[in-house]
């Protein structure tokens, strides 16, 4: 799929969210709901010519109900989009493919089910990351060992002041997680 700008292991991956009933096979129906569902809405805010979605389509995404509710730093849409786009942008190509968009829904959603008064506690942090990284989990440390990495990382800043995480820190720990996971490569990020 190299002109949608992903990698067979993202294939993989997108594969694998797909298949909804788990039988190594992409029915017609599970993929008419993984498209309404999820291709459309990328599909609205990319740019057709290369299948890459620049910043601009992450503001107008950003705008889609789906997103209300996650914030970053301070209250502001263009901060979020912002910080969102640096940290998914992981190559600095100017661009994000679908399952960098991906990753994006499911720690959405992660944060939704998982997180209580805007905030993951050690105890919902298991949670969030079964929601935010799923599939096979070779190195999984235990989710309180990433949610402590979350904290000792974020600890002392203004992102960071409290034994919580906040969707920054949780964001960041998912996206490391998740790199390495799938890539079994180190994510060279400058934290970790």
């Amino acid at each position: 799929m190299e002109n949608r700008h992903i990698t067979s292991g993202e294939i993989k991956h997108l594969f694998v969210l797909a298949d909804m009933n788990k039988d190594n096979l992409i029915s017609s129906t599970e993929w008419n709901d993984f498209r309404i569902n999820f291709v459309v809405l990328y599909e609205a805010s990319g740019r057709a010519e290369d299948y890459r979605i620049d910043q601009a389509g992450l503001d107008l995404m950003l705008e889609d109900e789906i997103f209300k509710g996650i914030t970053v730093r301070k209250e502001g849409h263009e901060e979020l989009s912002a910080y969102l786009f640096n940290v998914l942008d992981t190559e600095k190509t100017g661009f994000i493919n679908f399952a960098d968009y991906m990753f994006l829904r499911k720690t959405n959603l992660a944060w939704k089910k998982c997180a209580m008064d805007d905030q993951i506690s050690r105890k919902n942090m298991g949670c969030a990351m079964t929601v935010a990284v799923p599939g096979r989990r070779l190195y999984l440390p235990d989710s309180t060992e990433l949610f402590d990495m979350g904290v000792l990382l974020f600890k002392g800043t203004p992102v960071m002041d409290t034994p919580y995480l906040n969707f920054q820190a949780f964001f960041e720990i998912s996206r490391v997680y998740y790199y390495f996971q799938e890539f079994n490569l180190p994510f060279d990020n400058g934290l970790l």
